[in-house]
């Protein structure tokens, strides 16, 4: 979950191959070509909309969300050859604690998994 990216409801990206967003802006220009080619994970992003659903959340399915900035700086220090798949939830944009929490508790089983 990246704070780069609010919706009204709990979006899910769902794309095979996002593509690197630079939504910044004023930096120097070497930083608009780096590239974090991660891949997507679609089974996993199906998973984790089937999770927040059954837990009542508002959710979608976004399969053009690019990787923002606030997800894929950090990654490409943590995991460099990008081969880690990602997806990424938005965080609602009038969530209070009690619904950010009740996304986390929808989607702790997942940790089983190795998530």
């Amino acid at each position: 979950m990246s704070p780069h990216w609010t919706a009204p409801g709990a979006s899910v990206m769902t794309g095979a191959q996002p593509a690197t967003w630079h939504d910044f802006g004023g930096f120097p220009r070497p930083l608009y070509a780096l590239q974090y080619p991660a891949p997507g994970a679609p089974s996993l992003a199906a998973e984790v909309l089937q999770r927040l659903q059954a837990a009542g959340l508002p959710t979608q399915a976004d399969a053009e969300r690019p990787f923002d900035h606030g997800a894929w700086v950090p990654l490409m220090h943590l995991f460099p050859q990008a081969d880690v798949p990602l997806v990424q939830v938005a965080l609602p944009a009038d969530a209070g604690p009690a619904e950010v929490y009740a996304i986390g508790a929808a989607l702790a089983g997942l940790r089983a998994q190795g998530v």
